[in-house]
């Protein structure tokens, strides 16, 4: 049997198991309107009112609820500062202060849209706010080409940004007060391997910061603990560098 480390059975690893992939797509997909109606079977017996414990950020409450009939959830966030008497998700004028007319709640990002985008499928897997509460960084699975890719949506609009749009993206970062975004991409293997620079508005290109060629290490970046700083980190199994 072949090593893990022998790069020429890897390659031949990986595509077999495209293969195997590809196979068992052809095979289910007799099944897939079946499975399309127990999903959403499943999801209409869930709770109307199933809402996640809102997480407080700054002057905000940032939670994720379920709409009646809907098999993914909305972020959605609303001022601390507003009275939790006013809002109610069990009816249809939820999310609206009564005493004075106004919407309280506002809806981030509906995965159901997002389904519709990536094939009718939404699975996040980053997602992060900026820290001046204007633009929402988040990656989403792109099943058809095997992984996830970048956006960020301006949240006084709902629109999303021109860019940064980038694929293949396994890690983020805010900075300068969220006016940029920095974020990690991988090579085809799936090896994080370089750090990107967007400024948020600008039509100039992304900016790359770090590439790492080694093959046998991978590259992060993190906040520090007062989020003051952000540090672009290297790492394999048997060195750490910052």
């Amino acid at each position: 049997m072949s090593k893990v480390s022998d790069k020429v059975a890897m390659r031949h690893m990986d595509v077999y198991m495209e293969q195997e992939e590809k196979y068992s797509e052809a095979i289910m997909s007799d099944s897939e309107t079946l499975l399309n109606k127990l999903h959403f079977e499943m999801a209409s017996r869930m709770p109307y009112d199933l809402s996640t414990p809102p997480i407080r950020w700054g002057p905000w409450l940032y939670y994720r609820r379920v709409e009646e009939a809907k098999p993914y959830p909305i972020l959605c966030r609303r001022l601390a500062s507003l009275n939790d008497d006013f809002i109610s998700h069990k009816y249809a004028p939820a999310g609206f202060d009564f005493t004075t007319g106004k919407a309280i709640e506002q809806k981030l990002v509906d995965y159901n849209l997002e389904a519709e985008r990536f094939g009718g499928y939404a699975y996040e897997e980053l997602s992060e706010v900026s820290p001046n509460h204007q633009f929402l960084a988040y990656t989403m699975y792109d099943k058809e080409n095997d992984y996830f890719k970048l956006s960020v949506r301006n949240l006084n609009s709902g629109s999303l940004c021109s860019k940064p749009q980038a694929d293949r993206v396994s890690n983020l970062a805010w900075a300068k007060d969220g006016q940029a975004l920095l974020y990690v991409v991988t090579d085809q293997k799936m090896r994080p391997y370089r750090i990107y620079y967007s400024l948020i508005g600008s039509t100039d290109e992304d900016v790359l910061l770090l590439e790492e060629s080694d093959e046998r290490a991978h590259i992060n970046i993190r906040h520090t603990k007062d989020f003051q700083f952000l540090t672009m980190n290297t790492f394999s199994t048997t060195s750490s560098k910052i």
